[in-house]
């Protein structure tokens, strides 16, 4: 039997964790036949659907197969495809999320397909999967061309800024020889590049996954040749709403620069782009991230200094990328850059000096404290901040600190409730901001790093100032000690 693999996919939102998975589709699979059909070429299309509010992002998928007969006998063979899979999540009836658009093409001819059950025996139960089934007859010499479509989506978290497709090649081993091409197109709904695109996670998996594609406008294109398939393909992207929202905001910020609102919300959309669960997206284009989403909360705090949330969303940007670049990312060497985290302090403190109940802030304070140490205090309610004011200096290691790793932080809705609330970005509107107040000022003024005078390594064993051990307690330990040993003695003798 030939079968389709599974393509992870999400169906309908059910939880606020991860989002549940449809089955998708893969190369043919001959089964455990033994086979003298080849997969002459193999072109799988991916277009991704216009930008939409919901978590759930789709594509059509378009697999088209050149198959050829290399041996002299006609090959009959059942061919089939995965409706269900064994890690779909039920729907509201109790039964498996299915694909219902399947549609099946043989030399260009719809072919009608019939369903079946299939029990197999997975690694802990017994599995019931349904199919869509076809018979497909090869003669000697000739080609057969088998085209598939059917909608796919991206699973992630809903939380996360970032959805992933995967395509199975590997069921394409099973063919006689290797695939002769195997051309795959992602194609977005808007130009392609490295920043929407996260390349270090899409392409072949495994180490083939270096293989960089060659992106032209929309798409991006992999193309192989006498491949031998043992890797899978994977295509991870920004969610295309958070891309749209921040290309939106790159716009009316070039149409108003004063717009100390538009600019924060293209700040939180270049951060959204930085989270990757419970951590940040780390690789080539990581920094000039950064840099956009730091570029845009500077104007926006500037122009809007006394907006408290700003200034908060603005620390959590400078916390997380001083704790998961310069300090998780090396933990090897000491922390003795700190601008970024002593710039991270001082929003915060802006936050809390106009709104001392604001909890986006107060929790990135508490991080903080956990995480270094000392630049911040605690102490029944009143909060200081010495890394601001100390000119002593401050040097942090991995193994210092008490919070290796942080706990894992989520802003209340208090910080951004339009995002908390539906976990959907949105490029207009952020409705816990005050109104805009972007007249303030026709230029933003640099912004400066508060200094940081060079920092020295503390002294793990010295001991605390003031401490001191008097003679008489050594007198009186030694005298328990003296007693204590003439016990033992009596006592072995007796």
């Amino acid at each position: 039997m030939i079968l389709f693999s599974a393509l992870l996919s999400p169906g309908q939102v059910r939880a606020d964790i991860a989002p549940l998975r449809l089955p998708g589709g893969a190369a043919l699979d001959p089964g455990d036949a033994t086979t003298m059909v080849r997969m002459v070429a193999e072109t799988v299309t991916l277009q991704v659907a216009p930008p939409n509010q919901e978590p759930f992002i789709e594509a059509q998928v378009s697999a088209e197969f050149t198959m050829r007969n290399m041996g002299d006998a006609v090959e009959q063979i059942l061919v089939g495809f995965p409706l269900s899979c064994d890690w779909c999540m039920v729907d509201e009836t109790g039964y498996p999320e299915e694909i219902d658009d399947l549609m099946v093409y043989v030399n260009t001819q719809q072919v009608a397909t019939h369903r079946e059950e299939l029990t197999f025996q997975s690694s802990s139960q017994l599995l019931s999967v349904s199919w869509a089934v076809f018979t497909i007859t090869f003669p000697p010499g000739e080609d057969v061309f088998i085209r598939v479509t059917y909608t796919a989506g991206g699973t992630g978290e809903v939380s996360d800024s970032y959805r992933t497709f995967t395509y199975t090649l590997v069921t394409g081993a099973g063919w006689y020889d290797t695939i002769g091409s195997v051309d795959i197109i992602a194609r977005l709904p808007y130009p392609a590049n490295e920043l929407n695109t996260w390349l270090d996670r899409s392409g072949l998996t495994g180490d083939a996954l270096t293989v960089s594609p060659t992106i032209s406008g929309t798409d991006l294109r992999w193309y192989f040749e006498d491949l031998e398939p043992t890797q899978d393909y994977e295509l991870t992207i920004v969610h295309p709403w958070q891309w749209f929202s921040a290309q939106v905001e790159e716009e009316n910020v070039r149409l108003n620069p004063q717009d100390g609102e538009a600019w924060g919300r293209l700040g939180r959309a270049y951060k959204q782009m930085l989270k990757y669960s419970a951590m940040i997206r780390m690789d080539s284009v990581t920094e000039e991230i950064y840099a956009r989403a730091v570029d845009a909360y500077g104007h926006a705090t500037t122009l809007l200094p006394d907006d408290p949330l700003w200034h908060a969303g603005f620390a959590e940007l400078l916390f997380l990328h001083v704790y998961w670049v310069d300090y998780m990312g090396n933990w090897d060497y000491p922390l003795d850059d700190l601008s970024d985290l002593t710039r991270a302090v001082d929003e915060v403190r802006r936050s809390l000096a106009i709104d001392p109940e604001n909890e986006l802030a107060l929790d990135i304070l508490e991080r903080v404290n956990f995480a270094f140490p000392d630049a911040v205090r605690i102490i029944d309610g009143e909060v200081s901040y010495p890394i601001l004011t100390s000119t002593a200096g401050f040097t942090y290691t991995f193994q210092q600190s008490t919070a290796t790793p942080a706990p894992t932080f989520t802003p209340r809705p208090t910080a951004t409730p339009r995002v908390a609330a539906s976990h959907t970005p949105n490029p207009t509107v952020d409705n816990s901001s005050p109104v805009d107040a972007g007249g303030q000022t026709s230029v933003p003024p640099t912004l400066t790093t508060p200094p940081v005078s060079s920092p020295s390594a503390p002294d793990a064993t010295a001991p605390a100032s003031g401490f001191e051990i008097s003679p008489l307690w050594i007198a009186v330990f030694a005298i328990v000690l003296v007693v204590g040993l003439g016990w033992l003695l009596r006592r072995k003798h007796v």
